[in-house]
């Protein structure tokens, strides 16, 4: 976890508050985690649910990589991309400058898939964070 960034506030939520643990979950067979920071919420879902995959999905190269260390012992179940989803497919351009936080503005670009052409490859979502 990394000083100044929002990686302790997620840790909280996803670990202590347990703000994942919902019924919806029981028996799901595949989760799409996009925005998926460093992956502590893929880490949650793939401990929770043994018979569960992942797809990952984050913009970021920084949380990126952190996210592939925080979920290599899934590599098996999840599969961890580097980039995002829109309502089309392209470029999108995102912060740099505050991204760590969350706050969304214009300096990096990523290449991005349309939701659609994501979810029309895997079949029956039980729940996207």
């Amino acid at each position: 976890l990394r000083f100044g960034t929002s990686d302790f506030e997620v840790f909280r939520q996803v670990f202590l508050e347990r703000q994942y643990e919902l019924p919806i979950l029981n028996g799901a067979e595949f989760i799409i985690d996009a925005g998926a920071n460093i992956g502590l919420s893929s880490v949650y879902f793939l401990m929770k649910n043994p018979q569960l995959k992942v797809l990952a999905i984050e913009p970021d190269i920084q949380n990126y990589k952190i996210a592939k260390n925080n979920l290599i012992f899934f590599a098996d179940r999840c599969d961890l991309i580097l980039g995002a989803v829109w309502s089309q497919s392209g470029t999108l351009a995102i912060s740099g400058e505050h991204f760590e936080t969350g706050n969304i503005g214009l300096l990096k670009h990523c290449r991005y898939q349309s939701l659609m052409k994501v979810m029309s490859k895997l079949g029956h979502i039980h729940l996207m964070s």
